[in-house]
């Protein structure tokens, strides 16, 4: 009868192929709070009023600065994510069609 020492066993199991490490993609998110065209400051945020429940209809969006105030809103649809509605608030306000 042979004796299997312990540390003969760890190595059987231990065969084989050598473990891969797992990669797992970092998925991006969008971002809650933007950046201030006016005075700089990471501080808009974006309000959907949603009266309606279809979604064919418009809905209000508000546009809000809590650090100089500036305020703005406007029709969007539904479908229109919060960066689609900053972005159009950006070039509205680049172009003076929104107030100083």
């Amino acid at each position: 009868m042979a004796l299997i020492s312990p540390h003969a066993t760890n190595s059987l199991i231990d065969m084989g192929r050598r473990h891969r490490r797992l990669i797992r993609p970092i998925r991006k998110t969008l971002p809650k709070v933007f950046s201030c065209p006016r005075c700089g400051v990471p501080s808009i945020r974006i309000s959907n009023n949603d009266n309606t429940k279809s979604e064919t209809e418009s809905t209000s969006t508000t546009v809000v600065c809590g650090s100089c105030g500036l305020n703005h809103e406007a029709p969007t649809s539904l479908k229109q994510e919060p960066v689609d509605v900053y972005n159009h608030f950006v070039d509205e306000y680049m172009a003076g069609k929104i107030g100083a």
